[in-house]
């Protein structure tokens, strides 16, 4: 699973009810215990849930209020951290309250769907997960077997973060289309409305998103209920904090990326094994010190610092971390470093075949690319350890998305290394090219990227580019140009998450 990728699927399945349901138990309407539960590894291994979600398991055996007050604050975080990443993707100029208002809708859904219930480790000593509606409602998202059967049977239900994933799918074009609605459109709280109207489409199909205005609706009861949940919140009670961190790396996990941190309670390092800190780097641990990417998506790159083991990543402490030496590494120079067939960003690439631009790396489809375009990489990820597939990002007429080029060993069958032609956008201005600064206070130019200080370049100034250095983890641009007989850099803004090179520079004509 990767994000994006999941286009639900309406068709009705003739499923019985309890599908696939082994040693079914009760429980209680109240936050982690919601009724029933049925053995979770009918759709996927024990062994994943204990390591990729061991604080995320309702305990039967546990006094009841600490503990749910304990998984509801684990699960809290997971929700709210996920919904925030999730937006970030699928609309990353949002405003700082629209995201909110999403995070509010997601909370409200997995809180009115399941009360938040999806794992739990129940009297008879099982691992089982929440079944809702007689069966048919999977997890904490409630995935429903009839509507969704494939996506059950391929395990995206049953997987902790691809059912609240998947969810998201279907209630963010639901919020999407809230305000083309005369519901909306002519509501005073917009903010309830477009939430309202989203879960409406959500638990009705679409076209039950005005529902909640028609009190005489046979469904007019479960808007209600959900206005309610809008109205008192109530996993509020249990929360400890409302802004612990996840347990588990949310991101990592939603982009299904190799080498997730799996939360651990080992106080002792080992050697040449990878470990990330509070402040989510990721460091190898090489002769009692870090050295450290400061994103977990670079942590195979860590491997050409030697023989380290990027298999598994286990997170530390704030204590533990704080005893140990650390150097942070520029994610570029290290990963051309562990891979030297690793195309730069900032180059241009030239595709041999037909390549599916994505989302994100594998995730979903937005169109075919054909064979001999050439594009300018804006970012790159490397994948799997045993091959190093790569992918590129770049970008396709108005849309943005990841290609992939190959592994080791077929990169050149994919994409190869070309100049620069004239025809093509540059995002990132090439050498022998001039450009413009465009920022109104000008540029400083310094010694070396964000070094010593040489002059001050006015706004207007035109200058020919001599070459360029691209770094840091968002993607950061450096112009190496001249000005009144000095050679500097000046910073040119940034590509990731979104573009500002536009606020301080721009291509001359």
């Amino acid at each position: 699973f990767v994000v994006f990728l999941l286009i639900p699927s309406f068709a009705l399945a003739a499923t019985p009810n309890y599908y696939k349901c082994v040693n079914r138990e009760g429980g209680e309407w109240n936050y982690g215990r919601t009724p029933n539960v049925c053995s979770a590894n009918s759709f996927g291994s024990d062994a994943t849930v204990k390591s990729d979600y061991p604080f995320l398991i309702f305990l039967d055996s546990a006094s009841r209020r600490p503990e749910r007050s304990r998984y509801i604050t684990e699960m809290y975080a997971v929700v709210r951290e996920s919904a925030k990443y999730y937006f970030s993707k699928r609309k990353p100029t949002a405003s700082a309250d629209e995201v909110k208002q999403w995070q509010l809708l997601v909370q409200l859904t997995a809180a009115h769907e399941s009360l938040m219930s999806h794992y739990r480790r129940t009297s008879d000593s099982r691992l089982k997960m929440m079944r809702g509606d007689v069966g048919h409602g999977h997890g904490m998202m409630q995935i429903d077997d009839r509507s969704h059967f494939n996506a059950i049977n391929n395990g995206i239900a049953w997987n902790l973060i691809t059912n609240l994933t998947y969810g998201m799918d279907i209630l963010f074009a639901q919020w999407q289309r809230a305000p083309t609605k005369s519901c909306y459109i002519s509501a005073k709280d917009k903010v309830k409305a477009r939430i309202r109207s989203a879960w409406a489409a959500y638990n009705g199909g679409p076209g039950s998103i005005c529902r909640w205005t028609n009190t005489a609706s046979s469904w007019a009861a479960n808007d209600k209920n959900f206005l309610d949940m809008y109205n008192d919140r109530s996993w509020t009670t249990y929360l400890i904090s409302a802004s612990a961190p996840s347990s588990v790396d949310v991101a990592c996990l939603i982009e299904n990326r190799e080498n997730c941190t799996a939360p651990g309670d080992d106080d002792s390092l080992v050697e040449k094994h990878i470990y990330q800190r509070p402040d989510k780097s990721v460091c190898a641990f090489l002769s009692g010190k870090f050295t450290c990417v400061k994103e977990a998506r670079d942590t195979i790159c860590l491997r050409a610092l030697g023989n380290v083991d990027v298999s598994k990543v286990t997170a530390i402490d704030a204590a533990t971390s704080a005893t140990i030496p650390a150097t942070l590494k520029d994610r570029h120079a290290l990963c051309e470093k562990y891979d030297t067939s690793l195309i730069a960003v900032g180059d241009f690439v030239k595709t041999q075949v037909a390549i599916n631009l994505r989302s994100t790396p594998g995730g979903g489809l937005i169109r075919t690319i054909d064979a001999n375009q050439t594009f300018q990489i804006l970012d790159f990820e490397i994948r799997n350890a045993g091959t190093s597939d790569r992918y590129y990002q770049v970008k396709s007429g108005t849309s943005l998305g990841y290609i992939y080029a190959g592994n080791t060993q077929t990169h050149d069958d994919w994409v190869v290394a070309t100049t620069a032609p004239v025809a093509v956008p540059s995002t990132v201005i090439p050498p022998g090219s001039n450009l413009i600064i465009v920022a109104p206070a000008g540029i400083n130019m310094r010694a070396t990227p964000g070094g010593k200080l040489v002059q001050l370049v006015p706004t207007k100034s035109k200058l020919l580019v001599k070459d360029f250095v691209v770094q840091g983890a968002q993607n950061e641009v450096y112009y190496i140009v001249t000005y009144n007989g000095k050679m500097g850099y000046i910073y040119s803004g940034y590509l990731l998450p979104t573009n500002t090179t536009a606020i301080w520079t721009k291509k001359a004509p």
